[in-house]
């Protein structure tokens, strides 16, 4: 802040010259001159003398247009570093940039409570006082974090899978409203249906752009033949289904018919999708309950396929939540096939 404060008053002359895009454009050279920073490093910070035997954890950079279970899977991260140093996590979501807040509600709401509570009692409002605070490094990733939590942790370091598993049961709970939204489509879907096999097939804007280091998806041939031999094996009488892509659901109904659970939710078609450009991108709403609806309506299909009997899915962030959410499988399948170059 003082070196910001020494620019603009050696710099006075030029800004009232040259107006405030010029100094809009010093701001944004300082806040990328002191990014690399924050990257690495955490913010200690004082706001008062309340609760000095406690130290808060604030988690929070930008997610720019990371999906709902991309967000959480980073929150997890650093819940399990605040947990591991005795430190208390609140998440901040409301300070900074993620594809549910409109520029409305930035710096107002916390998107975070749109779908969860809190991961303790404590919220942003119970710290303005607070004598002790760590606000997070700006990343995705925690300072010394030796693992990752991917969906290959199930099978590759099952311990440490189980660890986040634990983790995410107990401080990453649904909000009552979000809640009730998931608990009657569940009802309304999944009640009396039997054995169920879950599956996750994505599609569009993920096999169109091939983002770089991103797992790579199977053809959704492969899925439909595995989905035949596990329903076989493991005497699965329907099959419920979570994708984007209106031609892979297509394909879907084509082969299974009538065991499939028609899942009323938003679709659309690879061709739709205009080049470059990513579904967040598309398809974000501009109101905050069409941001709201949307998020809630993508975490229910996620919650659904948890509770199914058996699962196979693309390795994404949406099949890391499944399997985070869920209490067991009878059977789980992740293809497994490499990543984007």
């Amino acid at each position: 802040m003082n070196r910001l404060l020494k620019i603009i008053y050696y710099q006075i002359g030029t800004i009232l010259r040259r107006g405030p895009r010029f100094f809009f454009m010093l701001l944004c050279k300082e806040v990328q001159r002191r990014m690399p920073y924050y990257k690495t490093h955490e913010v200690k910070k004082c706001l008062g003398a309340k609760m000095p035997d406690k130290t808060f954890y604030v988690i929070g950079f930008d997610e720019g247009w990371t999906g709902l279970f991309g967000i959480v899977k980073h929150q997890l991260m650093h819940i399990i570093y605040a947990v591991e140093r005795g430190y208390i996590p609140i998440i901040d979501l409301q300070h900074y940039y993620s594809q549910y807040l409109t520029f409305n509600e930035l710096f107002k709401e916390n998107a975070w409570e749109y779908f969860f509570e809190q991961p303790t009692k404590y919220g942003l409002n119970d710290i303005r006082s607070a004598k002790n605070i760590i606000k997070s490094v700006q990343n995705a990733f925690p300072p010394a974090q030796q693992w990752n939590i991917h969906c290959s942790n199930v099978s590759d370091n099952p311990q440490s899978f189980l660890y986040a598993k634990e983790i995410f049961s107990k401080y990453i709970r649904l909000n009552t409203k979000t809640k009730n939204f998931v608990t009657k489509k569940q009802q309304e879907l999944l009640e009396n249906k039997g054995r169920i096999l879950g599956v996750l097939c994505r599609g569009t804007d993920y096999t169109q752009l091939k983002p770089k280091g991103h797992s790579i998806q199977p053809a959704p041939e492969e899925v439909i033949s595995k989905a035949e031999e596990v329903m076989a094996q493991y005497h699965c009488e329907s099959l419920y289904m979570a994708t984007e892509d209106a031609d892979i659901y297509d394909l879907f109904v084509a082969h299974f018919g009538d065991k499939l659970i028609f899942n009323a939710v938003p679709k659309w078609r690879g061709a739709d999708l205009p080049k470059g450009k990513s579904n967040s991108k598309r398809l974000s709403y501009n109101d905050k309950q069409g941001k709201i609806q949307g998020g809630v309506t993508y975490l229910s299909q996620i919650y659904l396929l948890s509770q199914c009997t058996c699962f196979i899915g693309g390795s994404t962030y949406g099949s890391l939540g499944v399997l985070l959410m869920s209490n067991s499988f009878d059977y789980v399948h992740i293809f497994n096939k490499g990543f984007y170059s």
